[in-house]
């Protein structure tokens, strides 16, 4: 079952009535750790699109019993997610995202509107740092380099995000 409220009082009262009977996933990425903590099993993320080995990272993490790494990864990760929660909508701030890692995916289409200039900078800071599976710096880094904290994007994650998708729909 996909919950989407905003209301992480809602997804957790979600959890709370369908128990063990239902799979619960959000449907928003700054919940994605809350999620686990409480029961949930998983999300359908916007961020996933952008930063694939991040989100299988911190859900490998969260499941491996590592909570502190868990929470340190979703915490680098809502640096994004704060963007990809957007009203009226993910696709800007997700397009924006994937041509400053140096893969473009073409305009917005009317009726969404464009980011503002605001946004568009609040995207880039927040991908500061990160790198391509080739090695080359997204257009979004900083001249100071990588950060330790940021592992380098999107790696070999298919195969875990499979065998996860396995797990959650039994």
């Amino acid at each position: 079952m996909k919950q989407s409220n905003a209301d992480m009082g809602q997804l957790v009262e979600v959890v709370r009535l369908v128990g063990s009977d239902f799979a619960v996933l959000t449907g928003i990425d700054s919940q994605s750790y809350p999620a686990l903590c409480i029961g949930g099993v998983g999300i359908f993320s916007t961020a996933a699109s952008v930063v694939p080995r991040q989100m299988v990272d911190l859900y490998n993490a969260f499941v491996d019993g590592r909570q502190d790494e868990a929470r340190e990864l979703h915490m680098i990760l809502q640096e994004l997610n704060r963007f990809l929660e957007y009203d009226p909508g993910y696709v800007a701030p997700c397009k924006e995202a994937l041509a400053l890692l140096g893969l473009p995916a073409g305009p917005v289409r009317k009726p969404l509107p464009e980011l503002s200039d605001a946004e568009r900078e609040g995207i880039r800071q927040a991908l500061s740092g990160w790198t391509c599976s080739n090695g080359a710096q997204s257009e979004a880094s900083s001249p100071e380099g990588l950060s330790a904290r940021r592992h380098a994007w999107p790696g070999p994650w298919y195969p875990r995000i499979v065998g996860a998708c396995r797990r959650w729909c039994r």
